[in-house]
């Protein structure tokens, strides 16, 4: 019957994550903070596959410097979320992000730092927002991934009402970046 898992294992020492650890918590909501600056190095596939009334994951995984990928379909169930502000932020041994990882989650208003400070993350996958139409925020989205190379996706004109304040800055690697509007880098 837990529905908040907020803060839970924040800046503790947890190194791992056991797989079925939210398998009987259908009705949590909030998972803010959750894994926030521990040493865990993986993310089981499934752990949140039961959790589908889950509305937010702001800073879930923020400050977890041994995090090398994430797994494809993690969010898939969790159609309900509308925040990932600082979700992976500082996750600097991250390499890369599955395509379709947002895929579900079409309610999504906020990335704001979701992926800053990744310095190891070296592309975005093409298409990573295409079914997020209500994101009012890419506010500092990849700020500070230096490492970043190719395109970055043109979230300036799919999503143009969104505040993209820095989403790019210092990301002079990627081959489009003279094409970023001032405004996003």
């Amino acid at each position: 019957k837990v529905t908040d898992f907020s803060y839970c294992f924040d800046n503790s020492t947890v190194s791992s994550i056991p797989n079925g650890l939210f398998d009987n918590c259908s009705l949590v909501t909030d998972f803010s903070y959750c894994f926030r600056s521990t040493h865990i190095t993986a993310i089981p596939a499934n752990l949140f596959d039961n959790c589908a009334a889950v509305t937010t994951f702001k800073g879930c995984f923020n400050n977890c410097k041994s995090i090398s990928s994430i797994p494809a379909g993690l969010f898939v169930n969790n159609t309900l979320v509308d925040d990932f502000e600082d979700c992976f932020r500082s996750c600097t041994s991250l390499t890369s992000v599955p395509t379709g990882l947002f895929d579900n989650c079409t309610a999504v208003t906020d990335f704001e730092e979701c992926f800053r400070s990744c310095a190891a993350l070296t592309s975005i996958p093409a298409g990573l927002f295409d079914n997020c139409a209500h994101v009012s925020t890419f506010k500092s989205c990849f700020r500070q991934c230096r490492d970043l190379d190719g395109d970055a996706p043109e979230l300036w004109l799919s999503h143009s009402t969104a505040n993209g304040t820095d989403c790019f800055y210092n990301c002079t690697g990627l081959d489009n970046y003279a094409s970023i509007p001032a405004s996003w880098k």
